[in-house]
């Protein structure tokens, strides 16, 4: 039994108008606590600007421990599994799982995809990294 607001779901509070719109608001991300660790490695990185970067289900994030506040790169469709730095240190490479899994680029300050890879996977992209010289992605 699943409760909102003290009313069971599915239930119909007689007089209630049924809505005719959706509603205006919308929910919008604030923190995202946690860290995955546990099937992923080399995940984490700092920014020249001292920011942290990693990733959290299918959520990239730049964390400011001076300010404690995050950004949050939003594209995945599904969980990422894998990350990378590129040597210049403003771009980042993410890999995720699922059937159609793909490689998203994204600028680190910006929050913006850069570039999108897709194909050449069947189940998951388990590992990413930029060449020595950042001119290319592994």
């Amino acid at each position: 039994l699943n409760l909102f607001m003290g009313i069971a779901a599915g239930e119909i509070v007689k007089g209630t108008p049924k809505r005719q719109r959706a509603p205006s608001g919308g929910l919008k991300l604030e923190f995202v606590h946690g860290y995955r660790g546990y099937d992923c490695r080399s995940n984490l990185f700092y920014l020249s600007t001292g920011d942290i970067v990693y990733h959290v289900a299918a959520v990239g994030i730049v964390y400011n421990k001076q300010t404690h506040s995050q950004r949050h790169y939003l594209a995945h469709t599904d969980d990422i599994l894998c990350l990378s730095l590129h040597p210049a240190q403003d771009l980042v490479a993410s890999g995720q799982v699922g059937r159609d899994p793909t490689i998203h680029v994204w600028d680190a300050h910006t929050m913006q995809t850069v570039s999108m890879l897709k194909g050449g996977h069947s189940r998951g992209i388990c590992a990413v990294d930029f060449s020595g010289d950042g001119k290319r992605l592994a």
